[in-house]
């Protein structure tokens, strides 16, 4: 069942619902507070909210898309060594 949480992004108070927990919640906040600080260091603190917002989700957005293809290719490559176990333990029969 989904909770609400009071959460603060850039400063703002925004409400969200989840099924997460609370920690989970609280780990996602701190990674796109953290984020958004970046970008705002990046930009010399000068972009406005909404760039610095963007910058920060794509940012997010692509250690995702990152981290899939390196996870995708690592199971690629188990599946394929445990294709290679199961010919070399049959063959042995």
């Amino acid at each position: 069942m989904k909770q609400t949480y009071n959460i603060t992004l850039l400063g703002h108070s925004v409400t969200v619902a989840s099924d997460a927990g609370e920690e989970h919640v609280q780990r996602v906040v701190t990674l796109v507070n953290s984020k958004a600080l970046e970008m705002v260091s990046v930009t010399g603190g000068k972009a406005p909210e909404i760039t610095v917002a963007l910058l920060t989700a794509l940012n997010i957005a692509d250690e995702y898309v990152s981290f899939k293809a390196e996870h995708s290719q690592s199971q690629d490559q188990i599946e394929k060594k445990a294709k290679q176990l199961i010919t070399l333990i049959e063959s042995i029969r």
